[in-house]
């Protein structure tokens, strides 16, 4: 697979339900997946415990 691309899949207040990146991984979509989320997203800590270094915040400001 090519390395020089990924996908971004925006979200907010809903760690538990990123439905996007269930199904790019069951369609065997192997590249980089990035979550985006606010740092006004009062659940930005779960997502971060679940992704790890795959989620980038941003600031809303």
């Amino acid at each position: 697979m090519r390395d020089d691309f990924c996908a971004f899949i925006l979200t907010h207040g809903r760690p538990d339900k990123v439905l996007t990146y269930r199904t790019l991984r069951r369609a065997g979509y192997t590249g980089k997946i990035f979550i985006v989320v606010d740092d006004e997203d009062k659940t930005r800590h779960q997502y971060m415990a679940e992704f790890g270094e795959q989620v980038l915040v941003f600031s809303q400001s």
